[in-house]
C-alpha cells in the first residue's frame, strides 16, 4: 500500500484552511478521493469509481495533507467552496487567461478553467472596461540584466487623486503611492520615491517623462544624491516608453474596476502582483523578491533550502543573544492578584503604589493593574 501523507504547510491561511478541511469531509467526491489516496489506487482504471476516473491520468500527483486533497502543490477545492474561490480569483479583475494562470499556482477542481472563463465573461465591470484597440506599435526597451536594475516611473490620476507609480522593468512589479493633495511637486515625488528606494534599494537607471515633477531641481538633486542614472522621454509621446505606459494602464484599470465593484483596490493590486506573467514566467513578486507571496487564495508556499538554513541561523542568533542577556539577570517571581506594587508614571517618572488585579494568561509577564486613584492599566 502506497500512502502519501505530508505535514500541512504553515504558510496556509489557518481560517480558510479549516473551512476547506471541513467542507472536504462532507464532499462526496473528495471523501472518495481521500480514501483512494489513503488505501492506494487500483491497478486498472476500470476498478476506479466513476466519479474519480477524471483524476486517473494525474493520480501520482494527488496526495492528502491533514484531510485536504492536493494536486501537486495545489489545493483541490470542495464543490461547495468553488464559487467563493472564483470570487477571490477574480478580485484583481484580470482576464480569463491571467486568472487561470493565478489559479494554477494554488488551487484546482474539475472544470475550473471553464468556470473561470464563464466568471470573467459574466463580469459586467470587466466588459465595460475592455481595452481599446492599440493605435500604433509600442517602442520596447531591452530586458535589464536583473531585478531592480532599471525602473520606470510616472504619475496618473484616478477619481480626483494623483498617484505615483514606480515599476521594475525586469519583474514588472509596480509600487503605487498616493500623492498628498495640494503637495504635488518635484520634492514630493522625490520623497515618495525615496521611501520605495529605502525599502527596495537604489536601481541603476530610472526612466520617466520630462514633465516638471521629474525635471525639477529637487528630483535632479535626488538622482545625484542617490547616484542613479535618470533618463527621460517626452510626456506628449508616452509610447516611446511602452513599458511604463502599459503599467500605468493596467494599474489604473485594476484600481478602477475594484472601486466600481466596491472591493479593495489594494487587494486587487496584490492579486496582480501575485499572478504569473505567462505560462513560462512566475509572478512579478516572485521575480523581484525571489519567492511567491501570499494573496487572498489558499496557497501552499514550499519552504526552500535557503529558508531552512536561515531559520536555523536565526534560532542560533536568538540563543546567543539570550545567553549574553541572561548572564546578569534572574527570573522574578510571578505577581499575584491583590499584591501591592509600585508603578512608574511615564509623565512624571515618579513611582506610585498600585495593586495587581489579574494576570494576562496568554501573554508572559503581563498584568492588569488597579491604579491608586481608580481605573485600570495594563503593564508588563
Amino acid at each position: 500500500m502506497d500512502v502519501q501523507i505530508h505535514e500541512i504547510c504553515p504558510q496556509f491561511s489557518s481560517g480558510i484552511l479549516q473551512e476547506i478541511r471541513v467542507a472536504s469531509a462532507t464532499d462526496t467526491e473528495l471523501k472518495e478521493l481521500n480514501d483512494v489516496v489513503y488505501n492506494g489506487w487500483p491497478t486498472n482504471i476500470k476498478q476506479v469509481p466513476e466519479i474519480l476516473k477524471p483524476y486517473w491520468t494525474f493520480r501520482d500527483e494527488i496526495t492528502t495533507e491533514d484531510g485536504i486533497a492536493m494536486k501537486g502543490q495545489r489545493i483541490i477545492i470542495p464543490h461547495i467552496m468553488q464559487s467563493m474561490i472564483l470570487t477571490k480569483l477574480h478580485a484583481g479583475h484580470q482576464g480569463s487567461e491571467k486568472t487561470k494562470l493565478r489559479a494554477r499556482t494554488s488551487v484546482y477542481w474539475r472544470g475550473m478553467n471553464s468556470d473561470i472563463e464563464k466568471s470573467c465573461k459574466s463580469c459586467n465591470t470587466c466588459q465595460e472596461m475592455q481595452n481599446s484597440q492599440p493605435k500604433e506599435p509600442l517602442i520596447q526597451t531591452e530586458v535589464p540584466p536583473g531585478p531592480w536594475h532599471t525602473i520606470g516611473t510616472d504619475l496618473f490620476y484616478l477619481d480626483g487623486a494623483e498617484y505615483l507609480l514606480v515599476a521594475d522593468y525586469y519583474s514588472k512589479y509596480q509600487f503605487v503611492r498616493e500623492v498628498p493633495k495640494g503637495k504635488s511637486s518635484s520634492r514630493t515625488i522625490a520623497n515618495l520615491t525615496k521611501e520605495i528606494f529605502s525599502e527596495q534599494g537604489v536601481p541603476k537607471i530610472v526612466r520617466s517623462d520630462n514633465g516638471p515633477h521629474f525635471e525639477g531641481q529637487a528630483y535632479k538633486e535626488f538622482a545625484k544624491q542617490y547616484n542613479f542614472q535618470h533618463t527621460t522621454s517626452s510626456p506628449h509621446y508616452p509610447r516611446s516608453n511602452g513599458f511604463i505606459e502599459s503599467q500605468v494602464k493596467t494599474t489604473k484599470k485594476t484600481m478602477k474596476k475594484a472601486r466600481a465593484t466596491n472591493t479593495d483596490p489594494r487587494m486587487a493590486l496584490l492579486c496582480l502582483r501575485a499572478t504569473p506573467i505567462n505560462s513560462t514566467l512566475p509572478s512579478p513578486a516572485e521575480l523581484l523578491f525571489g519567492r511567491p507571496i501570499q494573496d487572498n487564495l489558499p496557497k501552499k508556499i514550499p519552504k526552500g533550502k535557503t529558508t531552512e538554513e536561515v531559520t536555523s541561523r536565526l534560532l542560533q542568533r536568538q540563543a546567543t543573544q539570550k545567553y549574553y542577556h541572561d548572564r546578569n539577570t534572574k527570573p522574578l517571581q510571578p505577581l499575584k492578584p491583590g499584591q501591592s506594587i509600585n508603578i512608574q508614571d511615564p509623565r512624571t517618572q515618579t513611582w506610585k503604589p498600585a495593586e495587581i488585579k489579574e494576570k494576562i494568561q496568554e501573554v508572559p509577564r503581563s498584568y492588569i493593574i488597579t491604579k491608586p486613584g481608580g481605573g485600570e492599566i495594563r503593564r508588563n
